[in-house]
């Protein structure tokens, strides 16, 4: 079988062999001139390279210009050789765009070899058209091919004869019909070719992708006359493209395995990929740090050590070194960094690609350990995360530098056989509980979710690690299982010492209480007294005015604590969770019944300014009196807070799985940064110290305990001072409460 020839190739052919001179020219200067053209000039080709157009022809005008030279006719011109000899020719132009800059091809043909020109150009045109392997096409104005060459039926199996003459929208696929007679429609640009991409139906009914390049024919008077174009099937173009992007995938997901940063710079040191553990190490997102030079993400007094390692990297050398990173925030890290250069075929220098590894806590605990002997620091193993690939019979086919400074055993120990996993889990029982979860992730070709196990290392050390793994394809065809570890001893001790401090903490709450509890109490009795003897002194009728006045203040004041004394005992019981509930199934409406009727007074001059809205049928299930002590202190809060003419709204509603009840006010409203505080005991916002003095910064404190004691959630929305406030809270439904209320039986 004749191999097909290269377009390329043929065009090559073409242009050396041609009858015509064929000049390429480019801002005014001949850029490349064919063998015709040099013979016809009388000049060597590389001399008439970078003269001007105007150098060697002559059109007949006083100031002549490629604009001179027409674009669809040929024009009488002459060209004249070094001798002085003058030949008479016929010459016109063509514009074409490549890679986004603008050339011209003008042609010349001699006048006396015309017609023998023409013959040949026709023969090799024709040769042409029936060697190429795209589809040369010709379309009239109404959309019907005029012209298809050989590379027609090649690329869409059908006979060209059948289609001259048919639409060409019959042969597009559906979806790319509009479209592609929308671009026809249009038509290209002004002297320049319309590129696009769509795909055809052919034959044997498979669809094809293929790359379009059309523009406009002319006739004679300047007039279009329809398209002509090229086809290109693009489907071995499209698969290497698709191979490209799943190997890409590929490659990042081995990448975002791994525990160390992988970075890749061009050839100016930008940086244009990084792994997920790369953007953990900088704290910068794909679009804030890609295409950034050296000088954004290192640290200004490494610039100029890095700068030297980058040099070395440009003569192609692998740099290992340490170095001073900048991280997003105006924090900074270091890292070991091991680089390699990427060169191109020729050994141009194209980029590096890097590891980094994170050791800024290791240089920590090495500083803190220099004045220690020599034999301590022998003994301190810094390890991040090990990566080891093991085969179908476990046998370890990589193990890493990091796995050896965690386990202790190099990879020359533990490469080509199995017998690591018996050092590392001695205990045969405990062996084979993580070989079996190993094994069913395998069989399921699935990654395993994290499992943390204890390992014993070379020198006896027991370390929990966390480990992650996924199956991986190896060299051979087989399928090997890619391991991830990660040392979270000192985490997992941490957590310990967590737990300790609260066992801690809550045995402080509960002296705390004990201790509200008792001041309390011991208040109690001398406020009693204090009230007393003031009440009985007031008796006396011959007390003068000012004494009178004195005695209503202690009286008010007495008062004031005894009430604070009430809040706080009511605090120590939540607390302490002495406080019965006795939850039974109760309407929502009795329960705001009663608060509203007890919070009127307060609005006597206005009751209008209170507003209930209660869906029907609503039931709770909870302790009625720990409900209406709630609900009251929303209500006097939302009072004490609201000056006329604010209104005050309560509704009721169902919500997911319970009762939602919400007491929203016009009032003083509150910010965002004091949201969290409102409900710790003891604390006031400023504006609501100004407006309510006798507050004690207690009732909210009670009322969150006694909403989650009922087994709901309480919380509050406010945008701000001047904008009101809702206090929203839900309760167990009565058909839910058995299971969500907590009871104290």
């Amino acid at each position: 079988m004749t191999k097909q020839a290269d377009g390329a190739d043929i065009y090559r052919q073409l242009v050396d062999t041609s009858l015509l001179s064929i000049f390429v020219v480019r801002t005014g200067k001949i850029v490349f001139v064919n063998r015709t053209g040099a013979a016809l000039l009388g000049r060597d080709g590389a001399d008439i390279i970078g003269m001007a157009l105007d150098e060697v022809i002559a059109v007949g005008a006083p100031n002549f210009s490629l604009e001179d030279i027409p674009t669809l006719a040929w024009r009488r011109a002459e060209v004249r050789a070094p001798s002085g000899e003058a030949t008479v020719v016929d010459v016109r132009r063509t514009a074409f765009t490549y890679n986004g800059v603008s050339a011209h091809i003008v042609l010349m043909r001699s006048v006396r070899d015309e017609q023998l020109q023409e013959g040949d150009i026709t023969v090799q045109y024709k040769t042409l058209m029936e060697k190429l392997a795209d589809v040369v096409f010709v379309i009239d104005l109404n959309g019907r091919f005029a012209f298809l060459n050989p590379g027609f039926t090649r690329v869409t199996g059908y006979p060209r004869q059948d289609w001259i003459g048919r639409r060409f929208t019959e042969l597009v696929a559906p979806e790319y019909a509009q479209f592609t007679l929308d671009r026809f429609r249009v038509g290209p640009p002004p002297d320049g070719v319309s590129q696009y991409k769509i795909e055809i139906i052919s034959g044997s009914g498979e669809r094809i992708p293929i790359e379009i390049r059309v523009t406009a024919l002319h006739d004679e008077n300047g007039d279009e006359i329809g398209r002509i174009g090229t086809a290109r099937d693009v489907s071995e173009q499209q698969r290497v493209e698709e191979e490209l992007r799943r190997t890409n995938a590929e490659l990042d997901m081995i990448l975002n395995t791994m525990g160390e940063g992988v970075v890749v710079l061009d050839a100016r040191h930008r940086m244009v990929r990084m792994n997920r553990k790369a953007h953990e190490l900088f704290g910068y997102n794909h679009e804030e740090i890609v295409g950034k030079d050296y000088t954004f993400w290192c640290h200004p007094e490494f610039i100029p050590i890095l700068q030297q390692k980058l040099a070395e990297r440009e003569t192609g050398r692998t740099t290992t070194y340490e170095a001073h990173f900048l991280r997003k925030g105006s924090d900074s890290f270091y890292a070991q960094v091991t680089a390699v250069p990427i060169t191109g075929p020729n050994g141009t220098f194209k980029g590096s690609i890097g590891c980094l590894r994170d050791v800024t806590h290791e240089r920590e605990l090495i500083r803190r350990v220099e004045e220690l002997s020599e034999f301590n620091r022998r003994l301190i193993e810094l390890a991040d995360v090990w990566i080891n690939v093991i085969d179908t019979d476990n046998k370890v086919l990589l193990w890493n530098r990091e796995a050896e400074r965690i386990s202790g055993y190099a990879r020359e120990e533990v490469e080509g056989h199995a017998k690591v996993w018996e050092w590392l889990y001695p205990d045969p029982d405990y062996r084979q509980e993580m070989m079996k979860a190993q094994k069913q992730a395998r069989q399921r070709a699935a990654a395993i979710r994290p499992v943390e196990g204890k390992i014993h290392t070379k020198s006896g050390a027991e370390r929990i690690i966390a480990w992650r793994g996924r199956p991986v394809p190896l060299a051979d065809g087989g399928h090997g299982w890619l391991v991830v570890g990660h040392d979270v001893t000192e985490e997992r001790n941490r957590e310990v010492s967590l737990r300790e401090y609260a066992t801690l903490i809550e045995k402080m709450n509960r002296e705390r209480t004990q201790l509200l509890s008792m001041a309390a109490h011991e208040l109690r009795t001398p406020l009693t007294v204090i009230r007393g003897y003031a009440d009985l002194m007031k008796r006396d009728r011959a007390l003068p005015t000012e004494q009178r006045e004195r005695l209503d203040k202690i009286s008010r004041q007495a008062d004031r604590l005894n009430d604070l004394v009430t809040r706080l005992l009511a605090v120590a019981r939540v607390d302490a969770e002495t406080g019965h509930l006795s939850p039974i199934q109760v309407p929502v409406s009795t329960l705001i019944d009663k608060a509203v009727r007890t919070v009127e007074p307060m609005l006597a001059d206005e009751p209008d300014r209170l507003e209930v809205t209660v869906a029907g049928g609503l039931t709770v299930y909870a302790d009625p009196d720990a409900v209406e002590e709630i609900l009251l202190n929303l209500l006097t809060n939302a009072v004490a807070y609201t000056p006329a003419p604010g209104r005050i709204m309560i509704r009721a509603y169902d919500h997911d799985d319970a009762v939602r009840i919400d007491v929203a006010d016009e009032g003083i409203g509150i910010e965002k940064t004091e949201q969290e505080s409102i409900f710790t005991e003891f604390y006031r916002t400023p504006r609501g110290r100004v407006l309510n003095r006798n507050g004690s910064g207690v009732g909210l404190a009670v009322v969150k305990r006694l909403v989650e004691r009922s087994g709901g959630k309480i919380w509050v929305k406010s945008t701000g001072y001047g904008n009101g406030s809702t206090f929203s809270f839900t309760l167990p439904r009565a058909d839910k409460g058995v299971t969500n209320a907590r009871l104290d039986l």
